[in-house]
């Protein structure tokens, strides 16, 4: 990518959850981010494992990571429900969504808690760029897990969404 002038040539790291590395001048440089994003002249980083977004700076030393606000994601997403992980209790959250009409929802992450390697056991979008994002028409049951655990380390996330 080409930023203030200078050109990154980006790696993916193997082993490492897929996470995105910068090569600058012959140095590499990570990211702790797995997507990145040019919008409005701005490297925008994502980071699946825990569900953040950050803007992406870089002072030539390294990648400096500030995080995007809800609005912020909101403005990405106009038409995307933004689900807060602070709001779940007891690791479960109830969604209301109008009769017949579809809904995409994404998790987004406004705690410490990491993520990694979770997956919707019910939901086949592991494939896509932002896992956290998913959609419905219907009632449902969504549960977010790693690898179908119920283990208190990695206690599955629950979403219930059902009709107004």
């Amino acid at each position: 990518i080409w930023r203030r002038g200078n050109q990154f040539t980006k790696y993916m790291t193997r082993g490492t959850g897929g996470f995105s590395e910068y090569e600058f001048k012959n140095k590499k440089y990570d990211t702790n981010t797995t997507y990145e994003f040019l919008y409005k002249n701005n490297l925008i980083g994502y980071n699946h494992h825990n569900l953040k977004f950050n803007y992406l700076t870089f002072d030539n030393k390294r990648f400096i990571n500030t995080p995007l606000t809800e609005q912020q994601v909101q403005d990405f997403f106009p038409d995307v429900q933004i689900i807060k992980i602070s709001d779940f209790k007891n690791n479960t959250i109830i969604i209301h969504k109008p009769f017949f009409k579809q809904q995409t929802y994404l998790l987004w992450n406004d705690t410490d808690k990491d993520f990694y390697k979770y997956f919707f056991e019910n939901y086949n979008n592991e494939k896509t760029l932002f896992r956290a994002v998913f959609t419905t028409r219907f009632p449902k049951t969504f549960i977010y897990s790693h690898f179908g655990s119920r283990d208190k380390e990695t206690p599955p996330l629950y979403i219930k969404i059902k009709l107004l």
